[in-house]
Protein backbone atom coordinates (compact mmCIF):
# COMPACT_ATOMS: atom_id res chain seq x y z
CA UNK A 1 0.00 0.00 0.00
CA UNK A 2 1.31 3.41 -1.13
CA UNK A 3 1.75 5.88 1.92
CA UNK A 4 -0.37 9.01 1.75
CA UNK A 5 2.89 11.34 0.52
CA UNK A 6 3.99 9.43 -2.16
CA UNK A 7 0.14 10.08 -4.20
CA UNK A 8 -0.03 12.71 -5.93
CA UNK A 9 -1.81 15.75 -4.79
CA UNK A 10 -4.99 15.71 -7.25
CA UNK A 11 -5.11 12.00 -6.63
CA UNK A 12 -5.18 13.04 -3.13
CA UNK A 13 -7.90 15.57 -3.99
CA UNK A 14 -9.79 12.65 -5.39
CA UNK A 15 -10.07 10.61 -2.77
CA UNK A 16 -10.65 13.07 -0.46
CA UNK A 17 -13.59 14.55 -2.84
CA UNK A 18 -14.90 11.20 -2.75
CA UNK A 19 -14.57 10.35 0.64
CA UNK A 20 -16.78 13.70 0.83
CA UNK A 21 -19.18 12.40 -1.38
CA UNK A 22 -20.04 8.86 0.07
CA UNK A 23 -20.00 10.71 3.63
CA UNK A 24 -22.92 12.94 2.01
CA UNK A 25 -24.84 10.23 0.50
CA UNK A 26 -24.81 8.22 3.97
CA UNK A 27 -26.29 11.13 5.85
CA UNK A 28 -29.22 11.49 3.89
CA UNK A 29 -28.05 14.99 2.10
CA UNK A 30 -28.21 13.14 -1.27
CA UNK A 31 -30.96 11.18 -1.60
CA UNK A 32 -34.25 11.39 -2.56
CA UNK A 33 -37.70 11.53 -0.09
CA UNK A 34 -39.18 7.82 -0.69
CA UNK A 35 -42.45 8.13 1.09
CA UNK A 36 -45.24 10.23 -1.17
CA UNK A 37 -48.59 11.02 1.17
CA UNK A 38 -50.53 12.28 -1.16
CA UNK A 39 -52.04 9.85 -4.16
CA UNK A 40 -52.00 10.37 -7.69
CA UNK A 41 -56.03 10.78 -7.27
CA UNK A 42 -55.60 13.59 -4.75
CA UNK A 43 -53.37 15.21 -6.33
CA UNK A 44 -55.73 15.98 -9.24
CA UNK A 45 -58.41 16.53 -6.84
CA UNK A 46 -56.30 19.68 -5.28
CA UNK A 47 -55.26 20.75 -8.56
CA UNK A 48 -58.31 21.42 -10.30
CA UNK A 49 -59.57 24.57 -8.55
CA UNK A 50 -56.49 26.33 -9.38
CA UNK A 51 -57.33 25.88 -13.48
CA UNK A 52 -60.08 28.14 -15.09
CA UNK A 53 -61.57 25.49 -17.88
CA UNK A 54 -62.29 22.02 -18.33
CA UNK A 55 -59.60 19.98 -19.77
CA UNK A 56 -60.04 17.40 -22.18
CA UNK A 57 -57.00 15.19 -20.88
CA UNK A 58 -55.42 14.88 -17.67
CA UNK A 59 -51.49 13.65 -16.94
CA UNK A 60 -49.86 13.23 -13.28
CA UNK A 61 -46.41 12.41 -13.18
CA UNK A 62 -44.23 12.36 -10.18
CA UNK A 63 -41.07 14.47 -10.20
CA UNK A 64 -38.22 15.06 -7.74
CA UNK A 65 -37.02 18.81 -6.97
CA UNK A 66 -34.79 20.26 -5.13
CA UNK A 67 -31.34 19.21 -3.41
CA UNK A 68 -33.12 16.71 -1.34
CA UNK A 69 -34.99 15.71 -4.21
CA UNK A 70 -38.51 16.14 -2.45
CA UNK A 71 -41.32 14.86 -4.43
CA UNK A 72 -43.93 16.85 -6.51
CA UNK A 73 -46.67 16.11 -7.91
CA UNK A 74 -46.95 17.52 -11.86
CA UNK A 75 -50.64 17.62 -13.09
CA UNK A 76 -51.12 18.72 -16.90
CA UNK A 77 -54.86 19.55 -17.89
CA UNK A 78 -55.03 19.97 -21.64
CA UNK A 79 -57.57 20.30 -24.71
CA UNK A 80 -55.57 19.12 -27.63
CA UNK A 81 -55.24 21.71 -30.60
CA UNK A 82 -54.47 22.11 -33.92
CA UNK A 83 -50.69 22.39 -33.18
CA UNK A 84 -50.41 21.01 -30.25
CA UNK A 85 -52.42 22.55 -27.53
CA UNK A 86 -55.52 24.74 -27.24
CA UNK A 87 -55.29 25.14 -23.48
CA UNK A 88 -52.38 23.96 -21.10
CA UNK A 89 -51.57 24.08 -17.34
CA UNK A 90 -49.46 22.84 -15.32
CA UNK A 91 -50.27 22.61 -11.26
CA UNK A 92 -46.98 21.57 -9.21
CA UNK A 93 -47.57 20.79 -5.66
CA UNK A 94 -46.03 18.73 -2.68
CA UNK A 95 -46.38 15.41 -2.65
CA UNK A 96 -46.64 15.18 1.10
CA UNK A 97 -48.47 18.28 2.20
CA UNK A 98 -50.85 18.67 -1.23
CA UNK A 99 -49.71 22.49 -0.98
CA UNK A 100 -49.57 23.97 -4.61
CA UNK A 101 -46.00 25.29 -5.44
CA UNK A 102 -46.67 26.77 -9.03
CA UNK A 103 -49.14 27.43 -11.56
CA UNK A 104 -48.14 26.93 -15.37
CA UNK A 105 -50.43 28.27 -18.13
CA UNK A 106 -48.95 27.92 -21.84
CA UNK A 107 -52.22 29.00 -23.81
Amino acid sequence: MKRWSTISRPARSLIVFGIVLVSLAMSGLLTAQQSVTISSEEAIEIARPEIDFEPEQIAVRLVRKGFRLRGVWAVSFTIPGADGFERLSTVQLDANSGTVLEVINSN
